[in-house]
């Protein structure tokens, strides 16, 4: 069995996609995978919006500290063209660490939470056209697999 891992999916920039493969709800996704993603979100330039789905997040406190630590230090990098970003956190428990990770990062631009991707997705799509911006060829937010 493949193991869980996150994964960037940036091909209708500016619509940027972060969700964890071969998920399970049980094991938590490769430590590795969190840093290699969000590495390549730093590379990414330009205003985008950035969906992320935590359904298989499983985040522990190792991976919270590793993207509070992070983002810390790449904020100031990214802040300016990050133009919102919506989470899909299915359960309680997910949002309440979310809430807990804002109080350190305090991020300059809108965070939604949601508890399904389409209407993350829906919601960042919205924040994209009040922007004037076009995502190319989009599929329905089901095509993104996960």
């Amino acid at each position: 069995m493949t193991a869980p891992a996150w994964r960037l999916d940036a091909s209708r920039f500016p619509l940027v996609m972060t969700h964890v493969i071969h998920g399970d709800g049980r094991t938590a996704p490769e430590l590795a995978s969190v840093t290699r993603v969000l590495d390549e979100l730093a590379m990414i330039r330009g205003p985008r919006v950035v969906v992320v789905d935590l359904t298989y997040a499983l985040p522990d406190a190792a991976r919270r500290k590793l993207f509070v630590d992070w983002t810390k230090g790449h904020w100031s990098s990214i802040r300016t063209e990050l133009l919102a970003v919506a989470c899909v956190a299915p359960g309680a428990f997910q949002r309440s660490i979310l809430t807990g990770l804002m109080w350190f990062i305090q991020p300059a631009c809108p965070i939604e939470m949601f508890d399904r991707r389409e209407a993350a997705t829906n919601w960042a799509l919205g924040v994209l056209e009040g922007n004037g911006l076009r995502v190319p060829n989009l599929p329905q937010p089901s095509a993104f697999g996960g």
